[in-house]
């Protein structure tokens, strides 16, 4: 993967973070995941597949063995959390648990499923499905003229808008938000941003100027969302991005501002955008068990110690994690075939 955006994966990890902490209203961190994917995954397994050097099982498994693990792991430890479910209604738990072992919970939609347990793997649950028809679209996207590729998009793009004018607002959340169905538009737009990086790197410009030009219109698409949400939801959910995502992707990955080229290649970073996965797995159910206990803090000072607390505590285990992948997880995953 390219440094810049590895080291970039945390920063949206971060993102995550902080919006289940409720300093944010409208999330952007899952949206650049699937985006990311789609062009990282083109970048590196476009020649290989097409050439079948890999296989699509060997593709998929692959893919498989990187975020399932952790996944397992995490689906284990919220168990805890939600024990008080089993002696409720214990067939609901049993429903609620099979969807999140088989990672299609984000095909259901209805928020106790797709929230269940370890909540941020709905967004796990998209990547897979986004595994799976990876292979199966490669050669289509692989021939398709960008000139045709950018119509397609901009057609994709036109079709969702209007879906959102037109299903209920009830559904928005689950269909737009959550959907696989859907999200794989964000996917497919990361497959058409690597497309478009073979001709937008070859032209010379200052791109130090254009990192930080993409990174202020991020921001203020991100800042603006959230002071008005009600006015952005529910294309903030996936297509408002597109643009300052996609020009923040395409720019960063090219890696020849001062940013990515020397900045996010800096040791600390490189280090966090390796935690980035397990960072993003971890924090939430770290959130939950500090919220439940009792330091004496009020106000402002309980919310500024939860941060501190969640964040370092999620660092942590985070790094114990990658330790124990590299250790353990790795060598079993490679044995398992």
């Amino acid at each position: 993967m390219k440094k810049s955006l590895s080291s970039l994966r945390f920063l949206f990890s971060f993102l995550v973070f902080i919006g289940h902490l409720g300093l944010t209203k409208v999330s952007v961190g899952h949206a650049f995941f699937i985006i990311l994917s789609g062009f990282i995954l083109m970048y590196v397994y476009e020649k290989r597949l097409i050439s079948n050097s890999i296989s699509k099982k060997e593709f998929f498994l692959k893919r498989l063995k990187r975020i399932y693990p952790l996944h397992i792991i995490t689906l284990l430890v919220a168990v805890f959390f939600v024990l008080q479910d089993v002696c409720e209604n214990g067939m609901f738990f049993s429903a609620k648990f099979f969807v999140n072992l088989f990672l299609i919970q984000a095909f259901i939609p209805f928020g106790d499923f797709y929230f269940s347990f370890n909540g941020v793997s709905w967004n796990v649950s998209v990547l897979l499905f986004c595994y799976f028809v990876f292979p199966f679209i490669v050669p289509f996207f692989s021939t398709i003229s960008l000139r045709k590729f950018t119509f397609l998009i901009l057609s994709i793009g036109i079709g969702i808008f209007i879906l959102m004018l037109f299903i209920p607002q009830k559904l928005h959340h689950a269909l737009f938000y959550i959907s696989p169905i859907l999200r794989i538009f964000d996917f497919i737009f990361g497959i058409y941003l690597f497309k478009l990086s073979h001709y937008f790197s070859k032209k010379k410009y200052n791109y130090s100027i254009l990192e930080v030009s993409s990174l202020i219109v991020f921001l203020i698409f991100f800042i603006v969302a959230n002071f008005f949400p009600k006015i952005f939801l529910p294309f903030a959910y996936s297509i408002y991005f597109w643009i300052p995502l996609g020009f923040f992707i395409l720019i960063f990955s090219v890696e020849k501002g001062i940013i990515s080229n020397y900045i996010l290649k800096k040791s600390i970073f490189l280090f966090l955008g390796a935690l980035s996965y397990p960072f993003y797995m971890w924090h939430q159910l770290v959130i939950r068990f500090f919220e439940r206990l009792d330091f004496g803090y009020h106000g402002n000072t309980k919310f500024i110690f939860l941060f501190l607390i969640a964040l370092t505590f999620t660092i942590i285990v985070s790094y114990l994690y990658s330790i124990l992948e590299k250790k353990y997880i790795k060598k079993l995953m490679t044995k398992i075939n």
